[in-house]
């Protein structure tokens, strides 16, 4: 059985490429292709089409006219997206001919079953990867996921120009804070495209380290799967303005801080880290969180109830079977 999956696919983004791996570890049955654009092409001989996972409901779909007719012929579902955002006319057309939405978060719920009342609310996604990791921590070590999307840039309102060089000003202390205590700090990019380049955030932010010379970017595979949960297992401590930061430290039971400019970081499924807001955030802010934080001693036991996805994969699996 062959599906196609619609998403923010192909960009070099580590929460998209978990999507692919989630996907096939909830779905082992089925073959699945992922694309950011659909055409008529490319959904030759497909049994349904899937859109999601993430957070991309405001903005209009790849998709031709033409090929939106035949897209209509077939099981449409929209999985683990998130509905926190406005949705797309276009999105909102394909919503209400969905056999299923399963959104990852209750945040948008009843905007959603006005659209549709076939809604059901799950994890994200990524979640229901099987964690094999097993890797020795390093003492006293913190990874920073910065996020490009709150760098401004020359087009953009000059309240976000404020706001990022409040955040730099303060951050960077927070970081020589950590440098000073003997903590090891390192950057890595979650996202990193031509368009989209965490890094760059990350080169932004360690200019005004003090000590700079002490922090390091290391290089994520954000192709491989156990690449990534090698490498971030290896930490005591993340701080996230990635969402896919949150869910990878809570999977691998890593003490968190996210630092939210988006509804979605704002809270996680297990709520285990701390929230601190981007727009309101201080030296004193991140050390007292990041205080708490590293004396938090996690239960590295709890796991995700295996049951959390019956019900989708039940919907799912039984329209795909009537195909």
């Amino acid at each position: 059985m062959n599906v196609k999956v619609f998403g923010w696919y192909k960009k070099h983004n580590i929460g998209d490429n978990l999507f692919c791996v989630a996907f096939r570890e909830l779905f082992p049955h089925i073959t699945f292709t992922f694309s950011d654009i659909i055409t008529v092409e490319n959904i030759k001989d497909v049994s349904a089409v899937f859109f999601g996972g993430g957070s991309f409901l405001n903005s209009d779909p790849n998709i031709s006219p033409e090929c939106l007719k035949l897209i209509e012929t077939l099981p449409i579902f929209y999985v683990g997206v998130g509905a926190e955002t406005q949705i797309g006319s276009v999105h909102r057309d394909l919503m209400k001919r969905a056999v299923l939405i399963a959104i990852r978060s209750p945040a948008g719920l009843e905007k959603v079953k006005e659209i549709n009342k076939n809604v059901i609310v799950i994890p994200d996604l990524v979640y229901a990867i099987k964690n094999e990791c097993v890797v020795k921590k390093v003492s006293k070590s913190v990874l920073i996921l910065p996020n490009i999307y709150v760098v401004p840039n020359n087009t953009d309102e000059h309240w976000k120009f404020n706001a990022w060089e409040h955040f730099k000003f303060e951050f960077s202390q927070f970081i020589d804070h950590l440098i000073d205590h003997e903590y090891s700090v390192n950057f890595a990019a979650m996202c990193k495209n031509n368009k989209e380049n965490d890094e760059y955030a990350a080169i932004e932010i360690i200019n005004s380290i003090r000590n700079k010379e002490k922090v390091n970017v290391v290089n994520l595979n954000v192709n491989n799967k156990q690449n990534i949960f090698n490498e971030f297992s290896k930490y005591e401590t993340i701080i996230t303005q990635r969402f896919h930061g949150i869910i990878l430290a809570e999977i691998l039971r890593i003490p968190n801080i996210s630092l939210f400019h988006h509804d979605k970081l704002k809270s996680s499924y297990l709520n285990e880290g701390a929230f601190i807001s981007y727009y309101a955030s201080s030296k004193q802010t991140f050390i007292d969180q990041f205080n708490i934080a590293s004396r938090t001693k996690l239960d590295q036991s709890l796991l995700l109830k295996s049951d959390i996805y019956d019900e989708l994969k039940e919907k799912i699996n039984s329209v795909l079977s009537e195909d």
